[in-house]
């Protein structure tokens, strides 16, 4: 009875829990490894003890990595959205600290590959008959369900540029507890190498200034007005009014890729403000070209920011 009840939430969870186009809907990057991770090695559990898992609950598991593959870079990078607290539910390499690339790896060795890495080998000797046949995990470039679009070329190949963009919700349910005011924000990587970066989380429970600063807009590649954060804090794991994003302009491909969007984070100013981002990448001429407007009836401090790895 303990076991089918915690499938059976288990598997409604899983579902609920990643968009139709694999993001893990924290909006949280490292909460997206977490997670995968959990749901693996239940996986590995219930085919070891003859209870094998939905082909449901697998496609979650393939449209997850799907996505991570995506957003990691050659070099093996993934941006650091959203919130992080390092939690992992394996350690198993020594000095291996790929986390997305060993996720990877069990993965591809669930789908039937011969596994590359010593987590994979141990996971798949502890618990033997492991599920065999489940779909390889696709990369691709849009996901407008989740809310990220990424540009560039040569995705996979040493000479890669790959860029992304947020244009999705700020995170999970009602209080979007590990998502950032990261609207519109922008990373890009060069031949495996960051270049434009999300500077992360840096620590839940130090000074509240520093939780502030680093889930809030000025610490993200977006606009700033007012000194404001795009949305309003209730403290350090809660949000009171969330900026919806909106995708304009979808572009074409990630080589001529052509975005427009926009938020609604400073309708809420007492001379409302909307901020309308266009981002262009053309890949023949290696050229990236971003621009901001903010349309306001009067004068406002309008901040942008770029940080640089």
């Amino acid at each position: 009875l303990w076991r089918e009840r915690a499938r059976r939430e288990l598997e409604r969870e899983a579902q609920a829990q990643f968009t139709h186009d694999g993001v893990n809907r924290e909006q949280a990057f490292a909460y997206h490894v977490f997670s995968c991770e959990f749901l693996c090695v239940a996986a590995l559990v219930g085919a070891a003890s003859g209870q094998p898992f939905s082909a449901q609950y697998f496609d979650v598991i393939g449209r997850a990595l799907g996505f991570l593959s995506s957003v990691r870079d050659v070099g093996g990078n993934v941006p650091m959205v959203g919130d992080a607290d390092d939690g992992a539910v394996w350690r198993l390499d020594p000095g291996a600290s790929d986390r997305a690339g060993l996720l990877l790896s069990l993965g591809s060795a669930m789908a039937g590959l011969a596994p590359d890495s010593a987590t994979a080998r141990w996971l798949l000797h502890a618990f033997p008959g492991p599920p065999r046949g489940h779909p390889m995990p696709q990369a691709g470039w849009a996901f407008p369900d989740g809310g990220y679009l990424l540009f560039g070329r040569d995705f996979g190949a040493p000479s890669e540029i790959k860029g992304m963009v947020d244009c999705g919700p700020l995170g999970y349910l009602g209080i979007a507890a590990h998502g950032h005011a990261d609207a519109l924000s922008l990373t890009l990587s060069v031949a495996g190498e960051p270049c434009l970066v999300d500077p992360g989380t840096y620590s839940y429970w130090c000074e509240l200034k520093w939780r502030d600063y680093f889930r809030g807009t000025s610490a993200h590649n977006t606009v700033c007005v007012d000194g404001a954060d795009q949305s309003v804090s209730g403290g350090r794991f809660m949000w009171l009014r969330k900026a919806r994003s909106r995708v304009e302009r979808m572009p074409g491909s990630p080589g001529q890729f052509d975005f427009r969007g926009s938020h609604d984070g400073y309708l809420r100013l007492a001379d409302p403000a909307r901020h309308v981002r266009d981002v262009k990448f053309d890949d023949a001429s290696l050229t990236l070209s971003v621009t901001d407007r903010v349309e306001a009836a009067r004068v406002h401090r309008v901040e942008q920011f770029w940080h640089v790895a």
